[in-house]
């Protein structure tokens, strides 16, 4: 991916109030304050990426969306799918053709999850089940078209149908794996 394509993707992103910032290797920069120094501000955008034009986008989690960090790591005996998979079976309604995710460069997925009604806090948290963990408030993903190196082999972030920004509804599996993060 290219400067340009990473930039024209974050100004789209702040367009639709995703507050975005820059990472390197998933990580905040160093002498910035991570996720606290996100914007929608196209001007401070153009003043942080010019100063890091190399760098990963990454979003804000819990304010439009949250997010169901699915890990799938063979090497280490981890399959976040596979523990979502068992633990809410046919209660697990997830539809690829049209709801909003992202693959990872290492095989794992990102689902873009609706806020729930209660105007609670989502919480980030980690190892809510084996290989998922949940990106809420005070938390952030890197995002499309960012990439990383893997195995000596560049490797993208690709967002599925976020055009629309049909996120996954709250229901069963998602109200269960929100109150299991909040306990």
């Amino acid at each position: 991916e290219s400067q340009k394509e990473r930039f024209n993707c974050a100004v789209e992103y702040m367009e639709r109030g995703y507050p975005v910032f820059v990472t390197k290797n998933k990580q905040p920069l160093k002498g910035t304050r991570g996720f606290k120094d996100a914007t929608t501000d196209i001007k401070e955008f153009v003043q942080m990426f010019s100063k890091h034009p190399t760098g990963q986008i990454a979003i804000v989690t819990g304010h439009k969306f949250w997010i169901v960090d699915v890990d799938i790591k063979p090497d280490e005996c981890i399959d976040g799918l596979d523990s979502l998979l068992k633990h809410f079976g046919k209660d697990l309604t997830i539809d690829p053709e049209t709801q909003m995710y992202q693959t990872t460069p290492s095989g794992g997925m990102h689902f873009f999850i609706e806020l729930p009604d209660d105007d609670l806090p989502i919480p980030s948290s980690v190892g809510v089940l084996n290989g998922v963990d949940i990106r809420g408030h005070g938390g952030y993903i890197v995002i499309s078209p960012s990439g990383t190196m893997i195995n000596n082999k560049w490797k993208q972030y690709k967002l599925r149908n976020g055009e629309d920004e049909n996120f996954i509804p709250m229901c069963k599996w998602t109200a269960e794996l929100l109150r299991m993060a909040r306990e």
